[in-house]
């Protein structure tokens, strides 16, 4: 919605505030497009690792930070472009940020990643399953329920 502004020759700093308000309305309007926001994701799980895909173009690697809280797996971009020509210059920020639930069979410790040509493709090795624990089962006076009950010795 274009305001309409008087210009008052008895007020010279009216540009000024002109030009601080037009900062705060760039600012209040969002900095990356929605098309930007919805980065295309691939996963595919093999009999050994879940494999996830997901396009950055124009991220460097320095600009991606990956960390996993708990079972929680974060990605974190962050792309700075600087556009100039003979009439004006313009910087832009654009951020990205992603989460996901791994699954319970994740070996967190092994997670690969790697970034080429705009791709960042991430490993997530499953864990080796456990084998089935038998538990040699006791006959006789049971002590240590007596213990816990609070039964005498």
């Amino acid at each position: 919605m274009n305001k309409m502004r008087l210009w008052n020759s008895s007020f010279p700093s009216q540009n000024l505030f002109f030009d601080i308000d037009r900062m705060f309305e760039d600012f209040a309007r969002p900095v990356v497009n929605e098309e930007s926001r919805m980065r295309e994701t691939q996963f595919k799980e093999t009999d050994d690792a879940f494999l996830i895909s997901v396009d950055m173009p124009g991220v460097k690697s320095e600009d991606l930070e990956l960390s996993i809280d708990g079972r929680v797996l974060n990605l974190k971009a962050t792309r700075k472009d600087h556009f100039a020509d003979e009439e004006s210059e313009r910087r832009t920020l654009q951020t990205y940020s992603r989460r996901w639930t791994l699954p319970e069979n994740v070996d967190e410790g092994a997670l690969e990643a790697h970034l080429e040509d705009g791709i960042l493709q991430l490993a997530l090795p499953k864990k080796e399953k456990e084998e089935a624990k038998t538990i040699k089962i006791q006959s006789g006076p049971n002590r240590f329920f007596k213990k816990l009950l609070g039964g005498t010795k």
